[in-house]
């Protein structure tokens, strides 16, 4: 009985207050366990840095049962919002959408449905790509609670231009979740107004290219994983 009383006075934690924390641990489980954190190596990220390690985020898209488990810890992590409409980009991330969607409909009782944009072969005013919506997906973006799902955040830049495009399409923006927020992004780098939720957190070393020491070293770029093989085709 004393052990009991002791017991009881003891503070009481909620699902709630450490579900962040341990999804967090989990992803990074997953991550190492589907080898997709590379390090000591020469990689050249979306944002036009460079830097020592890489997340091969594809290595995890050949998991279905890992990347089933990723999709529902973010659809948990996001369910209190609004959500009407998933959006991915192509194609790396339309099968982690759909399954984030799938959960989403669970954990909701109403259908969630799942798109993807498509690059465009336009391009905006400073060079950056552009994302368009084809198929008719029109239709479940106009008017729509929207929330963008990416696997890996450097910059913000890929989500940023998919809200760009959902807005132009007379969607509503909400929020972006995220596999791994590497590039320590906030919400108003994305859009204004919308909320980010990231399932994991990492901060990494990155540099620009002038003032890469991995460049002043002579380290080979890797040409496999990350944009290594197009910035050295400008190069040539």
């Amino acid at each position: 009985n004393e052990e009991v009383a002791e017991y009881l006075k003891l503070p009481r934690i909620t699902w709630e207050e450490v579900r962040s924390e341990t999804y967090q641990t989990r992803t990074f489980e997953i991550l190492k366990e589907a080898n997709c954190i590379l390090k000591d190596d020469h990689f050249v990220y979306t944002s036009g840095d460079h830097g020592p390690v890489y997340v091969a985020k594809d290595k995890l898209s050949i998991n279905p049962i890992a990347l089933d488990e990723i999709g529902m810890m973010m659809a948990d992590l996001c369910k209190h919002l609004p959500i009407d409409t998933v959006v991915a980009p192509a194609v790396g991330a339309i099968a982690l959408g759909h399954i984030v969607a799938k959960y989403l409909s669970y954990y909701t009782g109403k259908t969630i449905n799942s798109v993807y944009f498509e690059k465009s072969e336009e391009f905006a005013h400073n060079g950056e790509e552009k994302f368009k919506i084809t198929r008719g997906f029109e239709v479940l973006v106009t008017g729509k609670n929207i929330m963008v799902v990416e696997d890996i955040s450097n910059s913000g830049g890929s989500a940023k231009r998919i809200m760009n495009c959902v807005s132009e399409a007379d969607g509503i923006p909400i929020g972006t979740v995220v596999v791994c927020n590497r590039g320590n992004v906030k919400p108003e780098d994305i859009k204004e107004g919308t909320e980010l939720v990231n399932l994991s957190k990492v901060t990494m070393e990155k540099f620009p290219e002038e003032n890469c020491p991995l460049c002043l070293s002579n380290v080979q770029i890797n040409t496999t994983f990350g944009h290594g093989k197009k910035f050295l085709s400008t190069r040539n």
